[in-house]
């Protein structure tokens, strides 16, 4: 139910900025096209392949702006979207060569958009999430497909009540060392 209205609020909200602050003209257009798109994709989605679907739409929707853009790194991300649904979990998403890529397109986002650190952001929210799941029994093939040797420390469940809480207490401070990085000496 969730992602179905979800998409549904981001076509409102997307309609509502397009009639509001985009010009008469292409933009507009596109603008309104999307927000069709999304409301329409959103009311149809529905059973187990929701989560997959929606995934795939919001990444090649991403490729697609990205290319209308310019953005080379706005389409690599969202085709990184588009794609890592359909894999099995914990495969080649959970890699160094994954955590590289997200970093290159980080390293991409940087010069195009002229904002400092985002590459450093990108990797570093990656790698931690890899090494958080390096401390679940499952672990993590770091250089899968060289090896499938998998890094496992297990000290938290997935899913349980301290695994959860082990996973707010990390987000919450890595938000606040990316806030302290921004605030302390990151120019935009």
């Amino acid at each position: 139910g969730y992602v179905r209205w979800a998409f549904v609020l981001a076509a409102a909200g997307l309609a509502l900025y397009t009639h509001w602050l985009l010009p008469p003209g292409p933009d507009r257009r596109m603008g309104f096209t999307a927000a069709l798109a999304f409301g329409l994709i959103g009311a149809a989605l529905q059973g187990e392949s929701t989560r997959k679907l929606a995934l795939l739409f919001t990444g090649l929707s991403t490729v697609v702006a990205g290319l209308y853009a310019g953005y080379v790194w706005l389409s690599m991300l969202g085709l990184f979207v588009a794609v890592a649904p359909f894999t099995a979990h914990r495969t080649w998403t959970h890699t160094v060569w994954a955590a590289g890529l997200w970093t290159y397109i980080g390293h991409l986002a940087n010069h195009s958009l002229g904002w400092h650190g985002v590459a450093l952001f990108a990797g570093g929210g990656y790698v931690s999430h890899l090494l958080a799941d390096s401390l679940t029994k499952s672990g993590v093939k770091w250089l899968m497909p060289l090896t499938d040797f998998a890094v496992k420390l297990p000290l938290i469940r997935t899913g349980s009540a301290v695994g959860n809480l082990l996973e707010v207490a990390v987000c919450i401070g890595y938000g606040l060392l990316v806030l302290a990085l921004v605030l302390g000496r990151m120019q935009f």
